[in-house]
Protein backbone atom coordinates (compact mmCIF):
# COMPACT_ATOMS: atom_id res chain seq x y z
CA UNK A 1 0.00 0.00 0.00
CA UNK A 2 2.60 2.45 0.90
CA UNK A 3 4.85 1.44 -2.49
CA UNK A 4 1.74 2.10 -4.45
CA UNK A 5 0.84 5.22 -2.77
CA UNK A 6 3.80 6.82 -3.22
CA UNK A 7 4.80 6.07 -6.48
CA UNK A 8 1.08 6.64 -8.15
CA UNK A 9 1.41 10.21 -6.04
CA UNK A 10 5.13 10.99 -7.23
CA UNK A 11 4.26 9.74 -10.90
CA UNK A 12 0.47 12.03 -10.40
CA UNK A 13 1.68 15.14 -9.54
CA UNK A 14 4.98 14.64 -12.19
CA UNK A 15 3.69 15.91 -15.10
CA UNK A 16 7.56 16.02 -16.99
CA UNK A 17 7.45 12.12 -16.70
CA UNK A 18 6.92 10.30 -19.97
CA UNK A 19 3.44 8.37 -20.11
CA UNK A 20 5.31 4.70 -20.08
CA UNK A 21 6.57 5.87 -16.45
CA UNK A 22 3.15 7.27 -15.24
CA UNK A 23 1.76 3.66 -16.13
CA UNK A 24 3.82 2.47 -13.43
CA UNK A 25 1.65 4.41 -10.96
CA UNK A 26 -1.69 3.99 -12.43
CA UNK A 27 -1.38 0.40 -12.60
CA UNK A 28 -0.26 0.22 -9.14
CA UNK A 29 -2.70 2.21 -7.78
CA UNK A 30 -5.15 0.19 -9.33
CA UNK A 31 -3.74 -2.95 -7.48
CA UNK A 32 -4.04 -1.09 -4.49
CA UNK A 33 -7.56 -0.49 -5.11
CA UNK A 34 -8.16 -4.17 -6.38
CA UNK A 35 -6.50 -5.27 -2.76
CA UNK A 36 -8.65 -2.63 -0.40
CA UNK A 37 -12.06 -4.63 -2.31
CA UNK A 38 -10.41 -7.95 -1.42
CA UNK A 39 -9.63 -6.64 2.19
CA UNK A 40 -13.01 -5.88 2.77
CA UNK A 41 -15.41 -8.15 0.35
CA UNK A 42 -13.41 -10.71 3.06
CA UNK A 43 -16.63 -10.09 5.22
CA UNK A 44 -19.03 -11.37 2.73
CA UNK A 45 -20.57 -8.02 1.93
CA UNK A 46 -21.63 -10.04 -1.76
CA UNK A 47 -22.99 -7.60 -4.72
CA UNK A 48 -21.92 -4.47 -2.30
CA UNK A 49 -18.42 -5.07 -3.80
CA UNK A 50 -19.66 -2.86 -7.22
CA UNK A 51 -21.68 -0.67 -4.87
CA UNK A 52 -18.59 0.57 -3.02
CA UNK A 53 -15.92 0.41 -5.45
CA UNK A 54 -18.41 2.44 -7.97
CA UNK A 55 -19.38 5.21 -5.15
CA UNK A 56 -15.62 5.21 -4.07
CA UNK A 57 -14.20 5.57 -7.35
CA UNK A 58 -16.86 8.39 -8.53
CA UNK A 59 -16.02 10.25 -4.83
CA UNK A 60 -12.19 9.61 -6.07
CA UNK A 61 -12.60 11.53 -9.59
CA UNK A 62 -14.69 13.97 -8.26
CA UNK A 63 -12.12 14.80 -5.97
CA UNK A 64 -9.13 14.39 -8.42
CA UNK A 65 -10.91 17.17 -10.88
CA UNK A 66 -11.45 19.28 -7.73
CA UNK A 67 -7.88 19.33 -6.54
CA UNK A 68 -6.85 19.84 -10.61
CA UNK A 69 -8.77 23.21 -9.89
CA UNK A 70 -6.96 24.16 -7.28
CA UNK A 71 -3.89 24.22 -8.80
CA UNK A 72 -4.46 28.03 -10.05
CA UNK A 73 -4.78 29.05 -6.63
CA UNK A 74 -1.21 28.27 -5.84
CA UNK A 75 2.50 30.04 -7.45
CA UNK A 76 3.89 28.13 -10.33
CA UNK A 77 6.35 25.72 -10.22
CA UNK A 78 6.43 22.89 -7.00
CA UNK A 79 3.90 25.02 -5.42
CA UNK A 80 1.11 24.10 -7.83
CA UNK A 81 1.48 20.67 -6.87
CA UNK A 82 -0.55 21.55 -3.61
CA UNK A 83 -3.71 21.80 -5.40
CA UNK A 84 -3.75 18.09 -6.67
CA UNK A 85 -2.41 16.80 -3.41
CA UNK A 86 -5.04 18.73 -1.72
CA UNK A 87 -7.61 17.06 -4.04
CA UNK A 88 -6.06 13.47 -3.20
CA UNK A 89 -6.22 14.54 0.53
CA UNK A 90 -9.81 15.59 0.43
CA UNK A 91 -11.05 12.43 -1.29
CA UNK A 92 -9.20 10.36 1.97
CA UNK A 93 -11.03 12.13 4.10
CA UNK A 94 -14.28 12.30 2.31
CA UNK A 95 -14.13 8.47 2.09
CA UNK A 96 -13.26 8.08 5.55
CA UNK A 97 -16.20 10.15 6.41
CA UNK A 98 -18.22 7.32 4.43
CA UNK A 99 -16.79 4.89 5.87
CA UNK A 100 -17.92 6.24 9.75
CA UNK A 101 -21.00 6.59 8.19
CA UNK A 102 -21.60 3.15 7.02
CA UNK A 103 -20.21 1.24 9.76
CA UNK A 104 -21.59 4.02 12.69
CA UNK A 105 -25.22 4.52 11.60
CA UNK A 106 -25.82 2.38 8.63
CA UNK A 107 -24.30 -0.62 11.03
CA UNK A 108 -22.20 -2.53 8.32
CA UNK A 109 -20.50 -4.29 11.36
CA UNK A 110 -17.20 -4.51 8.86
CA UNK A 111 -14.17 -3.42 10.77
CA UNK A 112 -11.98 -2.63 7.99
CA UNK A 113 -14.63 -0.79 6.14
CA UNK A 114 -13.43 2.63 7.54
CA UNK A 115 -10.24 2.96 6.34
CA UNK A 116 -10.64 0.45 3.46
CA UNK A 117 -13.07 3.66 1.86
CA UNK A 118 -10.44 5.92 2.64
CA UNK A 119 -7.99 3.92 0.96
CA UNK A 120 -10.45 2.95 -2.05
CA UNK A 121 -11.32 6.43 -2.85
CA UNK A 122 -7.83 7.97 -2.60
CA UNK A 123 -6.63 5.25 -5.31
CA UNK A 124 -9.65 6.19 -7.31
CA UNK A 125 -8.54 9.80 -7.45
CA UNK A 126 -4.41 8.88 -7.92
CA UNK A 127 -5.63 6.42 -11.11
CA UNK A 128 -7.87 9.48 -12.69
CA UNK A 129 -5.00 12.11 -12.23
CA UNK A 130 -2.27 9.84 -13.49
CA UNK A 131 -4.65 8.68 -16.23
CA UNK A 132 -5.73 12.30 -17.13
CA UNK A 133 -2.19 13.78 -17.20
CA UNK A 134 -1.15 11.14 -19.48
CA UNK A 135 -3.46 12.12 -21.96
CA UNK A 136 -3.63 15.51 -21.27
CA UNK A 137 0.37 16.32 -20.51
CA UNK A 138 -0.90 18.04 -17.67
CA UNK A 139 -3.24 17.89 -15.16
CA UNK A 140 -4.16 21.38 -15.06
CA UNK A 141 -8.14 21.16 -15.28
CA UNK A 142 -8.52 23.36 -18.91
CA UNK A 143 -6.35 20.93 -20.64
CA UNK A 144 -7.53 17.63 -19.23
CA UNK A 145 -11.12 19.29 -19.31
CA UNK A 146 -10.43 19.21 -23.38
CA UNK A 147 -8.40 16.35 -24.07
CA UNK A 148 -9.95 14.03 -21.49
CA UNK A 149 -13.48 15.30 -20.28
CA UNK A 150 -14.98 16.66 -23.83
CA UNK A 151 -13.47 13.52 -25.60
CA UNK A 152 -14.89 10.98 -23.81
CA UNK A 153 -12.33 9.57 -22.16
CA UNK A 154 -13.23 10.06 -18.69
CA UNK A 155 -15.95 7.32 -19.55
CA UNK A 156 -13.06 4.78 -20.65
CA UNK A 157 -10.96 5.71 -17.53
CA UNK A 158 -13.75 5.02 -15.31
CA UNK A 159 -14.63 1.75 -16.43
CA UNK A 160 -11.66 0.13 -17.31
CA UNK A 161 -10.34 1.39 -13.94
CA UNK A 162 -13.26 0.18 -11.76
CA UNK A 163 -13.13 -3.28 -13.62
CA UNK A 164 -9.65 -3.67 -12.35
CA UNK A 165 -10.24 -2.80 -8.94
CA UNK A 166 -13.42 -4.79 -8.77
CA UNK A 167 -13.90 -7.71 -10.80
CA UNK A 168 -10.09 -9.30 -9.96
CA UNK A 169 -11.47 -10.37 -6.56
CA UNK A 170 -15.06 -11.44 -8.06
CA UNK A 171 -13.58 -13.54 -10.86
CA UNK A 172 -10.82 -15.48 -8.42
CA UNK A 173 -13.80 -15.71 -5.51
CA UNK A 174 -13.70 -19.44 -4.09
CA UNK A 175 -12.29 -21.15 -1.64
CA UNK A 176 -9.07 -21.41 -3.13
CA UNK A 177 -8.75 -17.38 -3.91
CA UNK A 178 -5.46 -16.25 -3.37
CA UNK A 179 -4.37 -13.10 -3.02
CA UNK A 180 -0.99 -13.05 -6.09
CA UNK A 181 -3.29 -14.15 -8.25
CA UNK A 182 -6.16 -12.14 -7.99
CA UNK A 183 -3.79 -8.99 -7.84
CA UNK A 184 -1.76 -10.16 -10.90
CA UNK A 185 -5.65 -9.49 -13.11
CA UNK A 186 -5.77 -6.64 -11.77
CA UNK A 187 -2.40 -5.76 -13.07
CA UNK A 188 -3.34 -7.17 -16.30
CA UNK A 189 -6.57 -4.94 -16.49
CA UNK A 190 -4.33 -2.11 -15.76
CA UNK A 191 -2.39 -2.75 -18.57
CA UNK A 192 -5.29 -2.64 -20.95
CA UNK A 193 -6.19 0.75 -19.65
CA UNK A 194 -2.67 1.97 -20.54
CA UNK A 195 -2.52 0.12 -23.89
CA UNK A 196 -5.62 1.96 -24.83
CA UNK A 197 -4.47 5.30 -23.60
CA UNK A 198 -1.31 4.87 -25.75
CA UNK A 199 -3.24 4.27 -28.89
CA UNK A 200 -5.02 7.14 -28.35
CA UNK A 201 -1.45 9.01 -27.80
CA UNK A 202 0.30 7.75 -30.62
CA UNK A 203 -1.66 10.38 -32.24
CA UNK A 204 -0.60 13.16 -30.41
CA UNK A 205 2.78 12.40 -29.67
CA UNK A 206 4.33 8.94 -31.83
CA UNK A 207 7.07 8.18 -29.49
CA UNK A 208 6.01 8.88 -25.75
CA UNK A 209 2.50 6.88 -27.40
CA UNK A 210 4.42 3.57 -28.70
CA UNK A 211 6.84 3.77 -25.64
CA UNK A 212 3.14 3.65 -23.51
CA UNK A 213 1.72 0.81 -25.89
CA UNK A 214 5.54 -1.13 -25.79
CA UNK A 215 5.92 -0.81 -21.95
CA UNK A 216 2.17 -1.66 -21.24
CA UNK A 217 1.89 -4.47 -24.12
CA UNK A 218 5.02 -6.04 -22.14
CA UNK A 219 3.19 -5.88 -18.34
CA UNK A 220 -0.13 -7.33 -19.93
CA UNK A 221 2.16 -10.35 -21.68
CA UNK A 222 3.45 -11.15 -18.40
CA UNK A 223 0.64 -10.72 -16.48
CA UNK A 224 -1.89 -12.09 -18.21
CA UNK A 225 0.66 -15.02 -18.79
CA UNK A 226 1.46 -15.13 -14.72
CA UNK A 227 -2.32 -15.46 -14.18
CA UNK A 228 -3.34 -17.89 -16.88
CA UNK A 229 -0.15 -20.73 -15.20
CA UNK A 230 -1.70 -19.94 -11.86
CA UNK A 231 -4.66 -20.85 -12.52
CA UNK A 232 -3.86 -23.87 -14.38
CA UNK A 233 -1.48 -24.87 -11.12
CA UNK A 234 -3.99 -23.92 -8.42
CA UNK A 235 -6.91 -25.22 -10.00
CA UNK A 236 -8.43 -28.83 -9.35
CA UNK A 237 -9.04 -29.40 -13.07
CA UNK A 238 -8.41 -27.17 -16.26
CA UNK A 239 -10.18 -27.61 -19.51
CA UNK A 240 -8.47 -26.63 -22.79
CA UNK A 241 -9.78 -24.34 -24.82
CA UNK A 242 -7.45 -24.01 -27.80
CA UNK A 243 -5.30 -20.56 -26.87
CA UNK A 244 -4.71 -21.12 -23.38
CA UNK A 245 -4.41 -24.72 -23.68
CA UNK A 246 -1.23 -23.93 -25.45
CA UNK A 247 0.47 -22.18 -22.00
CA UNK A 248 0.36 -24.98 -20.13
Amino acid sequence: MIIALAVSVITAVATELPPAIKAIGLILAIAWGADVVRTITHYGIGTGVPSIGMLALGMGMVGAFAGMSMSGFFPTGAGSYAGVLIGVALVAIGGLIYGLVTVKIIKMEIPVLIRGLAELCTAGALVVINASSMLAGTWHLDAVLGSVVASGWIAVIFILSAMGMLHPYNACLGPDERRGRTLTLSVEIGAILCIILGINLVFVDPVDGSLLILVSLIIWIASYVSFVKACMREAYETVGTGLIKTLG
